[in-house]
């Protein structure tokens, strides 16, 4: 009995060696990925010079503004945090992430939106996580969001079934190239698929609704004042979107003007081009709220602009 028990406790050790080392060398190789799924997370701890413009928000803020173009206008090294499906708590979050590996930025561009203010209970892409687990500040919000905890507490199963995460990090080890058309250009990712019309009549069938939580915006309130007595420009933004789109959201209205009143209140800046020439040709869009990359370019100059004057005064 004691040899069987002998025999089970080294099995245990050393099935536990096998994929803690497993799990330390995929760790090792996504860190040093360029795959679009990582990129935005590896970057930022590596940039030559802090960014001076910062661009913050969901999906809208990383396919419409593009730092390269900012950069030639403003003059300011520009950088763009966008994320599919950032909350407000999740970018407040990101930003202190980010301030882990760089210096305060002199302008913070918010793009503001009307699904920002939620508690997400699932994960998007919840694989480009895994990596950078050890971090408490990317764990405690994947456990908020939902995440299984043996993900986070026992890392030697963190890669169970993550099948992108080994075939990334297998592209890493052999040299092959990662996928190119999602390639981030400094946090920006420029594409131009085609309008799907059925899945947008499905969308404005649908009713949506602007998302109007107090608990949420107090919050995020305190996070923007945080940033403006920190001696940081802010600039609350509302992109361009489908015209047709927003006249479909309820509540949207309240949410615009709640966002003007804030403005005031913080003493900040605040544009909004939801009723711009842009929003009202579907052209421009990929989707109801989504630019395309011509658009987006037109876009970040028109703001690039409208930036460098503020900065003049």
């Amino acid at each position: 009995m004691k040899k069987f028990l002998l025999r089970l406790f080294l099995f245990i050790v050393l099935v536990n060696a096998i994929l803690f080392a497993v799990k330390l060398g995929t760790d090792y190789f996504l860190h040093k990925s360029t795959d679009p799924l990582f990129s935005s997370w590896n970057e930022i701890q590596h940039l030559k010079k802090s960014p001076e413009l910062l661009v913050i928000g969901n999906s809208k803020a990383a396919t419409h503004y593009n730092p390269a173009l900012m950069d030639s206008v403003t003059g300011l090294i520009s950088y763009n945090l966008g994320m599919d499906g950032l909350t407000s708590i999740q970018q407040e979050e990101r930003y202190k992430y980010y301030r882990q590996f760089n210096n305060k930025p002199k302008v913070f561009l918010l793009n503001m939106e009307n699904v920002m203010y939620y508690y997400r209970d699932d994960i998007i892409q919840p694989q480009q996580y895994l990596p950078f687990l050890d971090d408490t500040l990317i764990s405690d919000q994947c456990l908020s969001m939902g995440m299984n905890p043996l993900r986070i507490y026992t890392p030697q199963f963190r890669y169970f079934e993550a099948d992108i995460c080994f075939e990334t990090a297998f592209k890493q080890i052999v040299g092959l190239p990662d996928n190119e058309q999602f390639r981030r250009n400094k946090g920006f990712l420029g594409i131009s698929p085609d309008f799907n019309e059925e899945a947008y009549k499905k969308l404005v069938d649908s009713k949506p609704a602007a998302l109007i939580n107090i608990e949420l915006m107090l919050r995020h309130e305190r996070f923007l004042k945080s940033l403006t007595n920190d001696g940081i420009k802010v600039i609350m933004v509302f992109p361009p979107q489908y015209s047709d789109y927003s006249n479909h959201i309820q509540e949207l209205g309240v949410l615009r003007a709640y966002f003007r009143n804030l403005s005031m209140r913080l003493g900040v800046e605040y544009w909004d081009y939801t009723e711009s020439d842009i929003s009202d040709n579907k052209s421009n869009f990929f989707d109801h709220h989504h630019m395309n990359l011509e658009a987006s370019n037109r876009y970040s100059l028109e703001i690039s602009k409208r930036i460098k004057n503020m900065m003049i005064k």
